[in-house]
């Protein structure tokens, strides 16, 4: 089924709409630099993720930890894009059956999360629910394909976002 994960097998009343998908998430803090390298090979990690402090967006200060099962949503905005803010206003607006209250943007854990639940079929989306500085410029998480590699990588705020690079959302209920 789409959007479910490898051995969850929801009842009819789970089905989950296209680009949903139902993953655990424990909040364990993010791997070190060096467990990242390991897992995504030496140059395919972000000097973002050197532990350095991530600010939560707004919309994700308060949110819920406890570990469990979340639905996360790949939004495709569809085409190039530079204003980080309007998609995420357009992802807390949003209510359907999975997400009564809405989105919020994944934050730099939960993407990570997502990434593991799903190793090999997705790519090309970042979690804009916190950033960490680097000089003057905000970086969100994001995990990417080049060829056949993986790269937890970052973007930076405030450039241009390219058709095809999805948000990855996290409905705020459950």
């Amino acid at each position: 089924m789409e959007g479910a994960v490898q051995g969850d097998e929801p009842s009819n009343n789970d089905a989950l709409p296209a680009d949903h998908y139902r993953v655990h998430i424990a909040y364990a803090p993010l791997p070190s630099m060096d467990e990242l390298k390991k897992k995504f090979g030496k140059n395919h990690v972000s000097f973002i993720f050197d532990g350095r402090p991530w600010k939560l967006h707004p919309s994700c200060v308060g949110m819920d930890r406890t570990p469990g099962k979340k639905i996360f949503y790949l939004h495709d905005v569809g085409r190039d894009w530079g204003d980080d803010e309007r998609p995420i206003a357009w992802g807390l607006e949003q209510r359907n059956q999975v997400a009564p209250n809405g989105y919020r943007p994944a934050t730099p854990e939960e993407t990570h999360e997502f990434n593991e639940a799903h190793p090999d079929e997705l790519a090309d989306y970042v979690g804009l629910g916190a950033f960490a500085m680097h000089g003057y410029r905000r970086y969100a998480a994001g995990v990417w394909r080049v060829g056949d590699r993986r790269i937890f990588g970052s973007r930076g705020f405030g450039r241009r976002w390219g058709r095809g690079t999805r948000i990855l959302f996290v409905s705020k209920t459950g």
